[in-house]
């Protein structure tokens, strides 16, 4: 994270140029990480995607989403196996209202790993 917030502090033409992209929230971490030294520590695995759903993306390690016919959200605590598992470090199309459940369990987890590695 500190390399990224270095790139952002330092780099006011490169901000510039990633306002003016769609979707620029969506891009500019990935584009910082993909162009930076750790860029060989991005795995570039392949997914099998969930039954119904189509992938549009070679790096999918960085972003976790599904464009089937509609845009999926992820809405239920059941979806936290799926999305845990594909090693993502984002899940897009979660909403607060819509996925409460959802964000419930990952933050369980959260607090889980947290309070374990406290422990070692």
């Amino acid at each position: 994270m500190e390399y990224v917030l270095n790139i952002y502090e330092t780099m006011p033409k490169f901000n510039n140029y990633m306002r003016h992209k769609f979707p620029p929230d969506e891009m500019y971490i990935q584009t910082v990480l993909f162009n930076s030294p750790f860029k060989d520590r991005i795995s570039d695995y392949s997914l099998i995607p969930r039954e119904g759903a189509e992938w549009f993306s070679e790096y999918l390690n960085l972003t976790y989403f599904e464009y089937p016919v509609t845009v999926t959200i992820f809405d239920k605590a059941e979806d936290y196996k799926d999305l845990i598992n594909t090693k993502a470090l984002f899940v897009r199309k979660v909403t607060y209202t819509q996925s409460a459940k959802l964000l419930d369990e990952i933050d369980v987890h959260l607090f889980q790993e947290n309070v374990d590695g406290a422990k070692t």
